[in-house]
């Protein structure tokens, strides 16, 4: 019996003790975003017990000695505790809200600063652990994106475009916790890809497996996953300067990275089986492009394990509150670290006052790591391609693929979505929205526009009115058509209707080989460069504004060839004749020999044969349906060759010329200097020509300020048939504004360039030279007089301004250095309205 009431005794103080035990587990999110916030510190205030967030910011703590009250601590947070039930298994999430980023108390020793040891480690082993390194390397990777609208304002809430829903408003609300903040999400996409590097030559690319997107007024599914694939989310920490929104940021562990942070070694500890110290850092100047974060470095390797950075909304960016992104990095088979986890979180701003901002997440998982077994050069021909079947996977492919199993949170984000894009106050907004964006209006298998150029004004046709359409990729994969028509107040006595019609035919839409054919009966600027395959912004609406006042009627058959020979190099093949008639304030003059003086009108008409090489460097292109356009992963050169022959009596082609044109563009990212953009041409005409067919330096004596145009120059001021073009632009990005008090909350950036241009005219093409006329029939000149360069004193002119004053206007002040006699300003002040980060 004795027995018995003793193991009976027993078992009940058992039972109490795992009854004491206190078991907790939750998840530590960003009260704003909803983001999980890895490797937050959860604990007990007064006692050595706590736990560490994962990566998806998850923790457990289990002890039998707790106290009444959890804190969760982490840098650029606001500590935030809850209330403990002793004895219990539960629950306890955390919503933390972000604070002005402050590094905790640090107590400074005499001596050198002990995170410099680490970090020149870092800096040694930098080849050995940068996957750059690799002669090749490949992983599956998976990638999701959520967009929604974040602190939305009351206005918009009760503004027309919410009012017909706003009895359902709350049932649409996304609120990321029990504190956190209201989001409306309009946007989700998962991505499955494999993606391949090669060192030798350098090419990376990605083939996109499986694509599965919902989106408010999403439209074409494969653009969009062509944008968030992990091509154009790769982030290298292992890069003194990386671009992120279009800004070159110092990474903390750059070459020079002492000189723009402060560092700070706080622990070291054990991740994943690898010993590592831990370091926080922060800029020395707030508004510089530099991060606030902790890394986690390896105490033998000294490569990158851990690392997360946030960008603070004191640094000169627009439009972005805050950045935090996040990587888990694990080594491979030869060394160099990948990452394994990413997740990045943008907070943007409204772009319009009192509506709502746009909250931007990404996560990235990625596996199957594979280093130095290069595949065949065909794998990496192009940067991105996908799938035919991509965006056809059932719910069976993604339970299988997916790394991680889609949340209750996520299930639900997708189906206020697809409510939110079934309402037609949506939809038309939706609509609107493109239309603003794109220009065209979509109907079905045609797209209705541009509706930039319906309403027009000229000295010729008085105003315009015009009426276009283009096909898009429902209408045809291989086929697009494109027709306007447009008539003027002046042309029912004069030149009647004008318009435009071409076809274009894909051979190949794996190396984007086409062939099209054009004929054209329009109004066009003299001397302004034909736009058909690239538009000329600033001249074009010129001349439907009535700027220009020298104005052709041109009427032109075109066909041409365009191919992509590999990657980067394109090339372009065309035929043009063409015809034109002098309009507006003058006329062509035709001088059959030095005699005789009479003035005869004269159209004038070519046949030119023309072939284009452009060569571009790290550079990706985006395809959109039957149209595509271009992004640079890093700033690089691009190069454009154009050879064009005149052939005399093909066509009707009254001349033999020959021209040259070379040029050569670029973006560098600067670091803590900003940018700069140069562009520099050369162009040369080997043969006599009448002056409308030479070549006449782009003028703008506009009040508007454009980068492709010499500011301070009048209209057809100068005439060349051989000249050197140089534009340098220097975007500092506020380093002097951003040291001063009264300017820096402002935001404002320094600007400065100049512009330059050395050219002549060759004896025969001088009108003011009169062995000139002795070349009979190709003396046709304009009535008024313009003006050659001195081969000796180029043009030029200089600029100084402030840019991002309310983050989209910027001003300059100019100064024209020379040739000040031909009655042009010589100081002027232009303005310019832009988009940038």
């Amino acid at each position: 019996m004795r027995y018995t009431i003793l193991i009976f005794a027993l078992m009940i103080i058992a039972g109490n003790l795992q009854a004491q035990q206190t078991v907790i587990t939750g998840k530590v999110t960003d009260a704003t975003t909803g983001e999980p916030v890895p490797y937050a510190k959860v604990y007990f205030k007064n006692l050595h017990l706590g736990a560490t967030t994962t990566f998806e910011g998850l923790y457990s703590i289990k002890s039998d000695k707790v106290e009444d009250s959890l804190t969760v601590e982490y840098l650029g947070y606001t500590p935030k505790s809850k209330h403990v039930k002793k004895g219990q298994a539960q629950v306890i999430n955390f919503q933390i809200e972000s604070s002005e980023t402050q590094m905790g108390e640090v107590t400074i020793h005499p001596g050198e600063n002990p995170a410099f040891r680490i970090l020149r480690g870092v800096w040694a082993h930098r080849s050995q652990n940068d996957k750059a390194s690799l002669s090749a390397y490949q992983y599956r990777s998976y990638s999701k994106i959520e967009m929604s609208a974040t602190n939305i304002s009351d206005k918009f809430k009760n503004g027309a475009l919410m009012k017909p829903f706003k009895n359902i408003f709350d049932s649409l609300k996304m609120v990321s916790g029990d504190d956190g903040k209201t989001i409306i999400p309009f946007f989700i996409s998962e991505t499955n890809s494999d993606v391949y590097y090669l060192k030798n030559p350098g090419l990376k690319s990605e083939h996109i497996r499986a694509s599965k997107l919902s989106g408010v007024g999403l439209d074409d599914g494969s653009l969009v996953s062509q944008l968030m694939g992990s091509t154009l989310q790769d982030y290298n920490f292992y890069q003194n300067w990386m671009l992120i929104i279009d800004k070159g940021f110092i990474s903390p562990i750059a070459d020079g990275g002492i000189s723009f942070y402060h560092y700070y070694l706080i622990d070291s500890m054990t991740i994943d089986g690898k010993y590592c110290y831990k370091i926080e850092f922060k800029p020395r100047f707030e508004k510089d492009l530099a991060f606030t974060g902790t890394m986690w470095i390896n105490d033998t390797s000294f490569a990158l394990k851990r690392i997360i950075v946030a960008v603070d909304k004191k640094a000169n960016l627009n439009y972005i509150r805050t950045m935090h992104l996040q990587q888990d990095l694990v080594p491979t088979s030869a060394g160099p670290w990948l990452v394994a986890k990413e997740r990045i979180t943008v907070d943007a701003s409204e772009i319009v006052g009192q509506s709502f901002g746009v909250l931007g997440k990404l996560y990235v998982v990625n596996s199957d790591i594979l280093v130095n077994n290069p595949q065949n050069l065909k794998t990496y021909e192009e940067k991105i391609t996908e799938d035919d079947t991509a965006l056809k996977q059932d719910d069976a492919y993604w339970l299988k693929n997916r790394p991680d199993s889609l949340t209750k949170e996520d299930r639900t984000i997708a189906h206020i979505i697809d409510t939110i894009k079934r309402m037609p106050n949506i939809k038309t907004a939706a609509d609107i929205a493109e239309v603003i964006v794109n220009g065209y209006y979509t109907a079905n298998k045609v797209d209705i526009g541009p509706y930039i150029n319906t309403l027009g004004e000229n000295v010729v046709e008085g105003y315009r009115f015009q009426l276009g359409f283009r096909t898009n990729y429902d209408f045809s994969k291989y086929w697009v058509f494109k027709a306007y028509a447009a008539v003027g107040t002046n042309d029912l006595a004069t030149d009647g209707l004008k318009y435009s019609a071409s076809a274009e035919h894909f051979l190949s839409r794996e190396h984007w080989t086409k062939i099209g054919i054009q004929n054209e009966y329009d109004v066009a600027g003299l001397g302004v460069a034909d736009d058909f395959f690239e538009d000329n912004t600033l001249l074009t609406e010129s001349a439907q504004l009535g700027l220009l006042t020298r104005l052709d009627v041109v009427h032109l058959n075109r066909i041409w060839i365009e191919s992509d020979i590999v990657q980067g190099f394109n090339i372009r093949a065309y035929l043009v004749q063409k015809t034109q008639w002098p309009k507006g304030d003058f006329t062509f003059y035709y001088y059959p020999n030095p005699e005789n003086t009479s003035v005869v009108e004269q159209n004038i008409t070519t046949t030119e044969a023309d072939i284009e090489a452009r060569i571009s460097f790290n550079e990706t292109y985006i395809i959109n349906g039957d149209r595509r356009f271009n992004v640079q992963f890093e700033p690089a050169p691009i190069i454009l060759i154009q050879y064009s022959r005149g052939i005399k009596d093909l066509l009707g082609g009254e001349y033999d010329y020959n021209k040259l044109v070379v040029s050569l563009e670029q973006t560098i990212k600067m670091g803590t200097f900003g940018h700069a953009d140069y562009y520099i041409a050369g162009q040369k005409i080997f043969n006599t020509l009448p002056y409308p067919l030479l070549e006449v330096e782009p003028g703008n004596p506009t009040i508007f300020r454009t980068y492709e145009t010499f500011n301070m120059m009048n209209f057809f001021e100068f005439v060349t048939d051989q000249s050197l073009t140089a534009f340098y632009t220097q975007h500092l990005d506020g380093i002097f504004f951003n040291r001063i008090p009264l300017l820096k909350k402002l935001k404002w950036r320094e600007v400065v360039g100049i512009k330059a241009v050395w050219g002549s005219i060759s004896p025969q093409n001088d009108i003011n030279n009169p062995l000139s006329i002795q070349y009979a029939h190709t003396g046709m000149y304009t009535s008024s007089s313009f003006y050659t360069l001195n081969p000796r004193l180029p043009y030029a002119e200089v600029s100084y301004g402030v840019e991002n004053i309310f983050r989209f206007f910027r001003i300059d002040f100019l100064q024209r250095l020379n040739y000040l006699e031909h009655g042009a300003p010589q100081f002027g002040v232009k303005g310019s309205f832009y988009f940038a980060f």
